[in-house]
């Protein structure tokens, strides 16, 4: 029988090690990469086992015929499994305690870290990338979250089997840790449903190359939110709605919508331009109904904002910002990094000075349109972002296992975890 090490004797290790002895993990050891916990001895939370903590050599020259459970937060589980391939621990020999495995996937095969689905006109995909595939509306929406989660799980199987998919093609598609099953827990409902216009004209925007064109005789955006929420309101685990994909606050249906999520206290995140303040939003987010409010603001000064949205609308949308910003943790503002355009350092500095004053995340993003491999020149510019949002406590969210290949995301994930 083959003895279990675990990896990583750090606090997600001490949160979790009791569920890992209930699923049956039974560790010989622990192993781990920092000194000065060797030869200590690891206690989980409850306080309920003491296990001795060892170099990783000594682990394996105590336990030659063993199993390398890595046991770090799951955030961390690529970069540790690196670190152990290259140190050369076998690939057979390394698991996940949980639900994870490593595989080609992306944010919506796993990685969010669960699945998404969007209705979009008359089909439902479960892609966030261009060149998306759609599946046929069923006639409930109990059958689409079933045949959503089919698709989802067969594409899952082949990219596990190597076998060629259309994801194949996708830039966004990684190697990396994956939840091995992932469940839909995000519905999005598209904001164009009802053929709006955006207020805005942004120059990365792929709404109309993306999506299905809306067809005429189709349920309204409210009426469709009605549906999804009967059929998820006891869904386990529980599907969060998203509104995004154009611009709400221009379609006819908002308030009815936001005032149908107040009704039924349904978790809602929200993408908005900002150009239009909703005061119904402000006071959903003081409920905790809206969890997160995300403004793609891709600028720093009044004449780059213009240049991306093609509007001149920089102290409006500021003003908003203002606004929505007195419900503390709440508002995120996004930077999508447009060479040529953003990538310079008074945008930079901008952005996150904003971000800062008005005490919110900064989200780093890169054009989904544009070469995975950054420049040199937008490397930089991102180091640089990371290097100042540091500076004035600013917290970076990445969209790494997205949008970036993996040295580029090793990179800017490096300069986040340092000092």
């Amino acid at each position: 029988m083959k003895e279990i090490i675990f990896y990583g004797a750090g606090g997600f290790a001490r949160a979790n090690y009791t569920q890992w002895i209930a699923q049956g993990l039974k560790p010989v050891c622990f192993a781990d990469a920092d000194t000065q916990k060797h030869h200590s001895y690891f206690v989980c939370a409850d306080g309920d086992t003491m296990l001795q903590v060892v170099p990783l050599a000594e682990a394996i020259n105590r336990y030659p015929d063993y199993t390398l459970y890595v046991t770090v937060d799951p955030n961390n589980l690529l970069p540790v499994t690196d670190f152990l391939l290259a140190w050369g621990i076998p690939s057979y020999r390394i698991k996940y305690p949980g639900p994870y495995e490593r595989r080609k996937g992306c944010s919506w095969l796993g990685g969010a870290p669960a699945s998404f689905l969007a209705y979009t006109g008359d089909r439902i995909c479960t892609c966030c990338y261009v060149d998306r595939e759609f599946l046929k509306r069923a006639e409930t929406i109990e059958q689409d979250i079933i045949n959503a989660q089919k698709f989802i799980g067969n594409r899952i199987n082949d990219l596990r089997n190597d076998r060629p998919t259309p994801c194949d093609k996708c830039p966004n598609l990684v190697d990396g840790i994956f939840l091995q099953n992932p469940k839909i827990d995000r519905i999005g409902i598209n904001s164009y449903l009802d053929k709006t216009v955006c207020n805005f004209r942004c120059v990365y925007c792929g709404v109309e190359e993306a999506f299905h064109k809306t067809k005429d005789g189709l349920e309204t955006p409210l009426e469709l939110t009605r549906k999804i929420h009967k059929a998820v309101e006891n869904a386990n685990p529980a599907i969060a709605l998203s509104l995004s994909a154009g611009e709400i606050t221009v379609s006819s249906w908002c308030d009815e919508v936001l005032e149908f999520i107040k009704e039924k206290h349904w978790a809602t995140r929200l993408l908005t331009n900002g150009y239009i303040y909703k005061e119904k939003i402000t006071e959903l987010m003081q409920e905790g109904i809206i969890t997160t409010v995300c403004v793609s603001l891709d600028a720093g000064t009044k004449q780059t904002f213009a240049k991306v949205k093609a509007v001149d609308g920089w102290y409006k949308v500021i003003g908003n910002l203002e606004k929505y910003a007195v419900v503390h943790g709440a508002l995120q503002l996004k930077y999508i990094m447009l060479r040529g355009i953003n990538d310079n350092k008074e945008d930079i500095l901008g952005f996150i000075g904003l971000c800062a004053r008005l005490n919110t995340d900064a989200m780093l993003s890169k054009d989904v349109f544009a070469d995975r491999k950054l420049s040199q020149s937008e490397l930089d510019s991102s180091l640089l972002f990371i290097k100042e949002a540091k500076r004035l406590n600013v917290r970076v969210l990445l969209l790494s296992e997205f949008f970036y290949n993996i040295s580029d995301r090793q990179v800017l994930e490096k300069a986040l975890q340092s000092e």
